[in-house]
């Protein structure tokens, strides 16, 4: 157990604070903003409305010289960034002080009439972009403030609201000018007021997420707030929620202590009216041999019923629908010479739409004389000609670490939506235990690698599982389960793009610069300086459809892509970070997905390094 931590088992059963019986279940009330007050908005951020309407699934765009407005038809939420300010290493303001920030941007939402009443500030933070360059055979760091963000948090029946919505956030630049905003707040109306989990219902739940004894997971903090769903989706309910951060341990083969990771689980809904899922089983690893007949059965808990249960396989697909799932007709799963196993997911819709799931592990192993059911992934050989995107995701650490949720959708979801883009194909996807942190190392590496084959074979690699500062993990093992940042050599082939979704990988106070090495032609690190979670929509599906925007002249590059993915899917607690390397001849801050527009030669020999972490 981690020194000076309470595990998760003792802070259970003496909880630091007492929570009350009951907590009302809110309803969202139709959105107040419409799409009808785009021209006002518009010109409330300098720039002219065009009188078409431009509307991309649900989303209505107005853009001049950089500075871009979206309104979200489903929520009323609306963003605003100037795409030439934000984040961008050329721009270098003259900041209004921190203190006289949180007035600045409240005095700009008074004056627009969107500051409701409900709101709070929450916390104020400058973020700086950070150079690095080599000096000799020094490495020499700088500091350039690009802007203020101020946030603020809707507070609703006595808790404030957690997640990407129910929140307002305000960037200020050069002399407290407004250059972003996210406005993301609704009205609400008493639904329900269920009872609030047991200590023991709770740590069911958790117990079967985590996939670990309570006693081994370390407590880092816990908050109890009103979760606000993203503004991407229409936001029903607004429920009680609890925010784990948590530590564990995890062993592995290079290092004789074990490493210690944090992370999240994704909200967890404090009361029955949320649907709870499991497999009754007495483990999350089963085998099975070739034609034998699998049969699992679900238990749900809590929720509206009528209940709809949706099976699939990342290996064979959708398996079939209900409580119990019977099938003979699974494949033997493998990776060249290695037998692999199926993440078996399993998924509940309740009546209200609420949804929740559960992954095990079910490999299954040959026999003889039952030909024709072994399957390689990935199924084609051939491919055609570049670029390249590939993912890799863990979700089940089979006890080396606790189990996470929303990686499998968060990589499948960037892989599809690039995959859809002209002239990208996928490569490879990769999941739990075939997802080898050799793919990421180069060839002479400690222990060995495979990066020309795999991750360097590629343009753009997206990873998501466990992570910590200069690290990322993997449940396999086939290897040492971890892969740190100086056995990466990145860029000597296709790569260019790497995104890690998983915590602290880039963060800023363990020293970000681990990471310059790595860039051997590579263009871009995007990554978390905080924790982060699973989400939904998933970050990967975000994150794609801004890249490969291209729609009435308006793109995106990828530093504001990841900006607003990011905020779609997180709250503001979460940091998102991101690293560009650059020499003579390069612009890598100014990259767009190839296909959509410029990006950059490669920054084969960089002497320059830009870090950037913000609240999301």
């Amino acid at each position: 157990m981690i020194k000076n931590l309470p595990s998760l088992k003792s802070w259970l059963a003496a909880p630091p604070e007492k929570a009350p019986a009951r907590l009302p279940i809110f309803a969202a009330d139709p959105p107040q903003l419409k799409a009808e007050l785009l021209p006002r908005l518009a010109k409330m951020f300098n720039i002219k409305a065009n009188p078409e309407q431009r509307q991309h699934q649900g989303i209505h765009l107005q853009a001049q010289d950089g500075r871009l407005l979206a309104f979200y038809e489903v929520s009323g939420a609306f963003t605003f960034s100037d795409m030439a300010k934000l984040n961008n290493v050329d721009y270098r303001p003259t900041l209004p002080k921190l203190e006289d920030a949180p007035a600045i941007a409240r005095k700009f939402l008074l004056e627009h009439n969107l500051l409701p009443d409900d709101l709070v500030e929450d916390s104020v933070q400058v973020v700086n972009l950070e150079q690095a360059k080599t000096s000799g055979e020094k490495l020499r760091r700088s500091t350039t403030p690009n802007h203020i963000c101020v946030n603020f948090r809707q507070k609703i029946g006595g808790l404030l609201t957690y997640g990407p919505g129910g929140r307002i956030q305000v960037c200020l630049g050069e002399q407290g000018e407004v250059i972003g905003m996210l406005h993301a707040v609704r009205k609400y109306h008493r639904h329900a007021e269920p009872k609030l989990h047991s200590s023991a219902a709770l740590g069911e739940i958790l117990a079967s997420r985590l996939g670990q004894p309570l006693d081994n997971v370390a407590v880092e903090g816990v908050q109890l707030a009103y979760f606000a769903e993203s503004f991407v989706k229409p936001g029903a309910f607004l429920q009680p929620a609890y925010i784990f951060n948590l530590a564990a341990e995890i062993t592995t083969r290079r290092q004789p202590e074990p490493a210690r990771v944090s992370f999240m689980t994704h909200p967890v809904a404090a009361t029955n009216f949320n649907p709870n899922i499991r497999i009754r089983s007495r483990s999350k690893m089963l085998r099975r041999y070739q034609g034998e007949e699998v049969r699992l059965e679900t238990v749900v808990r809590g929720g509206t019923p009528p209940y709809r249960i949706l099976w699939s396989s990342d290996i064979d697909g959708v398996l079939g629908e209900g409580p119990l799932l019977v099938t003979k007709k699974l494949s033997v799963a493998h990776r060249g010479s290695k037998i692999t196993s199926h993440t078996i997911q399993v998924e509940v819709t309740d009546a209200n739409g609420l949804q929740d799931s559960y992954a095990l592990s079910l490999r299954m192993m040959p026999r003889r004389g039952t030909p024709g059911l072994i399957r390689a992934v990935p199924p084609a050989p051939e491919l055609p000609d570049d670029p390249y995107v590939g993912v890799e995701w863990c979700n089940l650490y089979h006890g080396s670490a606790p189990d996470i949720s929303g990686t499998n959708p968060s990589a499948q979801g960037f892989k599809n939506g690039i995959d859809a883009v002209a002239g990208w194909s996928s490569r490879f996807d990769w999941g739990n235990d075939a997802a080898w942190e050799q793919d990421f190392k180069y060839l002479t590496a400690p222990g060995g690698g495979e990066d020309y084959l795999w991750s360097d074979n590629v343009h753009f690699v997206f990873f998501a599982g466990h992570g910590s500062p200069g690290a990322f993990y993997f449940g396999s093992t086939v290897d040492d389960h971890q892969m740190v940042a100086a056995d990466a050599h990145w860029g000597e082939g296709l790569l260019n793009w790497v995104v890690l979704h998983a915590c602290q990988t880039m963060r800023n106070n363990f020293d970000w610069t681990v990471w310059c090495d790595s860039f051997c032609g590579l263009h871009q690190m995007f990554g978390f300086h905080t924790n982060t979670e699973g989400s939904d929509p998933p970050l990967g599906t975000r994150f794609a459809l801004w890249l490969s925007f291209n729609l009435f002249g308006i793109t995106f590059d990828m530093r504001t892509a990841w900006r607003m993915a990011c905020s779609e899917c997180f709250d503001a607690s979460v940091e998102y970070a991101m690293i560009y390397a650059n020499q003579a001849g390069t612009d890598t801050q100014n990259d767009h997905l190839p296909g959509v527009g410029y990006f950059s030669p490669d920054p084969t020999d960089p002497n320059v390094w830009c870090y950037v972490k913000a609240s999301c």
